[in-house]
């Protein structure tokens, strides 16, 4: 038997392989995160249009009621709204209450670049006094 070692010593090498494969899985379930998040908090935008616009549908609510019931649903991103824009109206054509919101988000993930902005408008019909 021959004990005697081989010239290539490649000891360490799987440590450097799996330090490089850890960080690199890392930066995947981190971007995966925020591709999450972005999905997230465009569902919260839609739905607090919706919700803004069924509010001030009523026949007894106006803007101002939409724009609460906005601010509401909104609570939900909690502090990853840096900007928010929300505006209501009653279109006087065909009496429908139209909400409109708008939100720049900043990232979750310190190192992404640039904010995200979510954008959302809801209509719905407006309640008649009978």
């Amino acid at each position: 038997m021959n004990n005697r070692r081989s010239h290539c010593d490649n000891g360490g090498f799987a440590t450097i392989e799996w330090v490089a494969l850890v960080g690199l899985s890392l930066v995947f379930v981190m971007f995966l995160g925020n591709v999450l998040f972005i999905g997230y908090a465009g569902a919260i935008v839609r739905n607090a249009a919706d919700e803004g616009a069924r509010a001030g549908a009523q026949f007894d609510k106006d803007e101002k009621f939409c724009k609460k019931r906005i601010d509401e649903t909104l609570q939900a991103m909690g502090g990853l709204a840096t900007h928010k824009s929300r505006t209501c109206e009653i279109l006087a054509s065909d009496g429908r209450m139209r909400a409109s919101v708008e939100v720049t988000l900043r990232p979750w993930v310190p190192l992404m670049p640039g904010d995200i902005k979510r954008k959302s408008v809801a209509y719905s019909v407006r309640e008649k006094r009978s």
